[in-house]
């Protein structure tokens, strides 16, 4: 008697089950074969939306890109100029940096991608002409000459009054060889905005009105303008004020006040022509009672001018008002028009 063989029936549902599974299984390694050639889902290259492309797709936008490359110079005053890839020749040079993002792509773990994304900033390897970049930097408006406003440092002016400071004027003149290297460096990289100012491409001025060597100095032009000394020469006075010393001060490079010696001195010889009397033509009375004039001789008042500009200058910095005499080298019996005094030898020949 034979025994009877029972079939296993598979249910329609399991069998549902595995065919779904096959399926997926097959679109799953199918999608994973074609993501060893191409990018993710999500993929972003400098700006490029490289998802599904290749590497060679990717590299052909980012030559156009390159090729499409326009700098701006962001200048003062709110004046902008541009320098475009055509004027220097500038070309994409794959350097296998896309093809590295590629590279490093899990081929199976391309269902990850689905829930994220990649950005990549990419330094792009370029080349351009050096002669001609060189020559589009010659031609920028900024480094004409008629268009250049040199840099000023703040000044200490005096207004009538007291002295004040003037602000510092920023002007627009170009370090180039910073400007050169600003771009050459944007360019190397793809930037699209070159701010001067930010990239240290102008001549500034070395002290602004908020400078500490600024203050000083105006603190010391005033006091020296303060200063007040009036000369008693017989009846006559000459006062030396603030408005003659303000024209006598000025800063050197470094902010540091100086009294201009030459201009003192210049101040001290007139006072010398005006009241000197050395070599002056004298009228007196003779003992026969005539009136006669004598000239010449090495008789009469003579200003010592350097001891006195240097006197001069010792009461202006030391902010002194004062009244005095002026240093004499030589002097006469009094001062005035008779300044022999009443007191002489009379030789008649």
């Amino acid at each position: 008697m034979r025994s009877k063989k029972t079939k296993t029936k598979i249910s329609p549902a399991l069998l549902a089950g595995i065919l779904t599974f096959a399926i997926v299984l097959v679109i799953y390694i199918g999608t994973s074969i074609y993501f060893t050639k191409h990018f993710y889902f999500g993929t972003v290259i400098n700006g490029i939306n490289a998802t599904g492309k290749t590497v060679n797709e990717v590299e052909t936008e980012v030559a156009k890109q390159t090729e499409n490359y326009t700098l701006e110079l962001k200048e003062r005053d709110d004046k902008t100029e541009t320098i475009s890839s055509d004027q220097i020749d500038l070309k994409y040079v794959s350097d296998g940096k896309i093809s590295e993002i590629k590279n490093k792509q899990k081929a199976f773990l391309w269902i990850v991608s689905l829930f994220s994304s990649k950005n990549s900033d990419l330094e792009v390897n370029v080349s351009y002409n050096q002669d001609k970049l060189s020559q589009t930097i010659d031609s920028l408006s900024c480094l004409d000459e008629k268009n250049v406003t040199n840099p000023q440092n703040a000044k200490v002016e005096y207004d009538g009054s007291n002295f004040v400071i003037k602000d510092e004027v920023m002007g627009n003149k170009i370090i180039k060889d910073n400007l050169v290297s600003a771009v050459k460096d944007k360019v190397e990289k793809g930037v699209q905005t070159l701010e001067l100012d930010s990239e240290n491409c102008y001549e500034n001025p070395v002290y602004n009105k908020d400078s500490q060597e600024v203050k000083n100095a105006l603190d010391t032009m005033n006091s020296y303008a303060s200063a007040n000394v009036t000369y008693q020469i017989g009846d006559s006075t000459e006062t030396v004020t603030g408005t003659s010393i303000s024209k006598w001060l000025y800063t050197d490079d470094n902010m540091n006040v100086q009294i201009n010696n030459d201009l003192v001195s210049s101040y001290v010889t007139s006072l010398a022509k005006k009241y000197n009397t050395y070599y002056a033509t004298r009228s007196f009375n003779t003992s026969v009672g005539k009136t006669v004039k004598v000239e010449g001789g090495d008789y009469g008042w003579i200003i010592d001018k350097s001891s006195e500009t240097s006197k001069l200058i010792d009461n202006i910095k030391s902010s002194e008002t004062v009244t005095r005499e002026p240093e004499y080298s030589q002097k006469a019996a009094q001062h005035g028009a008779n300044d022999i005094g009443n007191t002489y030898v009379e030789v008649n020949l």
